[in-house]
């Protein structure tokens, strides 16, 4: 989590553009395709930071994948006061700009 500052800062591509949030799925997703999965992770974790705060960041982290964790949803709205989709339509112009 905390190596998304050593990441540079850059436009990603177009076709990148995620349509949906980074899942566990996403990650295991064999060939090519996983290198783009972790990159929209990173980016991911850069937009949270950036938007909300690193310290949401862990704590999203934390909600979203600690022992006992809810489901994403829920962290998402416990943590971020959004849900998925406010949070994915936030995370793509983001990405836009």
């Amino acid at each position: 989590m905390a190596d998304f500052v050593a990441r540079p800062a850059f436009r990603a591509p177009v076709d990148a553009l995620p349509l949906a949030l980074p899942s566990d799925s996403d990650l295991d997703t064999a060939g090519p395709r996983r290198s783009l999965a972790y990159d929209r992770a990173w980016w991911f974790a850069r937009f949270v930071a950036q938007t909300y705060g690193t310290t949401a960041l862990r704590e999203l982290y934390l909600a979203a994948c600690g022992a006992g964790h809810p489901d994403f949803a829920t962290a998402a709205r416990t943590v971020l006061a959004t849900d998925p989709a406010g949070l994915l339509a936030r995370w793509q112009g983001w990405l836009a700009d």
